[in-house]
């Protein structure tokens, strides 16, 4: 988890780094431009397999919905059910975040996005459970992983087309799925995890921590629009150019720290994915041993017992004496 922390501390870094660009312009033209009063309502959400619950968000009687899946859960005995049950209502918890972003209510937004959050890391954590106690849990890890997968792209894509601190809190949510879906990873054989880790990391530098790339795209274009609309003098203009330049050489590091960071988490999950097979062959050694012990024990006892038997059976020859 040290490395999540880092890799937030990064994403926080870069957000900070692009809010504290100075305003060029008149605050009139700012708030025009930035598009801080846009609505969140045009944002293009993509479809989704769940659909919401029957009370929303925005609901006086949300706490009512919120009680009765707490119910499905607890009526879930095995951790398996369990991490079913939370994926369920992950989902619905999405759906909610959906209408919520169509209504263009803000409140209801962060309140569905909170519940999805707290769901995929139950999920994550009662599919680790189930597999700490023994259970066959590959099947399972694998239809979570994908959903998860699709979750993070569905994310993306919304984060790709928010306004800026929306954008950074739908990346703050899609960061919480990236450390749910590393923890199902865990319950996957070998050679699937190795591919998903290897596709995460892809997924990461293609995104560019976590969405920050497409909003300082975005921002880049909104400052290009407020230049066009302004009259800017040369030493604005100077400014600004400083600004941007300052801004790209940030991000730039920020990604070749971003990308060490994921290059040691991978070499570590490769290091443990080894020793978990060299134990595993351990395992698979003593066990052969274990059945060539048991085969010889059976062997000595199937020759023991004829032997035995052939002592018992042969009669027994008395001697005749001489008067006989």
């Amino acid at each position: 988890m040290r490395l999540l922390s880092r890799l937030a501390v990064a994403s926080t870094v870069a957000a900070l780094s692009l809010s504290t660009f100075v305003p060029l312009a008149s605050a009139n033209h700012v708030k025009d431009v930035l598009g801080d009063s846009a609505s969140i309502s045009e944002i293009n959400f993509p479809g989704l397999a769940s659909g919401p619950g029957f009370i929303l968000p925005d609901s006086k009687f949300y706490g009512l919905d919120k009680l009765v899946q707490e119910l499905r859960f607890v009526l879930a005995f095995t951790p398996e059910q369990q991490a079913k049950v939370r994926m369920g209502i992950a989902g619905e918890r999405l759906a909610e975040a959906k209408v919520m972003m169509q209504r263009g209510d803000v409140q209801g937004l962060e309140t569905a996005l909170s519940g999805f959050e707290r769901e995929v890391a139950g999920a994550a954590k009662s599919l680790a459970d189930a597999g700490a106690k023994g259970r066959g849990t590959a099947d399972q890890a694998r239809k979570m992983n994908q959903t998860l997968a699709d979750y993070r792209i569905v994310l993306r894509t919304v984060s790709e087309q928010a306004p800026t601190s929306l954008s950074y809190r739908i990346g703050a949510t899609n960061q919480r799925v990236l450390e749910a879906k590393l923890r199902v990873e865990d319950e996957l054989p070998g050679d699937e995890l190795a591919m998903e880790i290897e596709s995460d990391l892809q997924s990461e530098i293609e995104s560019e921590v976590l969405g920050v790339q497409s909003a300082a795209n975005s921002l880049m274009n909104k400052y290009a629009a407020l230049e066009s609309k302004s009259n800017f003098s040369a030493e604005q203009k100077m400014k600004y150019e400083e600004l941007m330049a300052s801004k790209s050489a940030l991000r730039k590091d920020l990604l070749e720290q971003r990308k060490k960071l994921q290059e040691g988490y991978l070499q570590k999950r490769k290091e443990l994915q080894e020793e978990r097979k060299k134990l595993y062959e351990q395992i698979k050694e003593l066990l052969k041993q274990l059945q060539e012990n048991n085969k010889a024990m059976r062997e000595l006892e199937k020759s023991y017992k004829a032997a035995y038997n052939g002592a018992t059976l042969t009669p027994t020859v008395t001697p005749s004496s001489p008067g006989n």
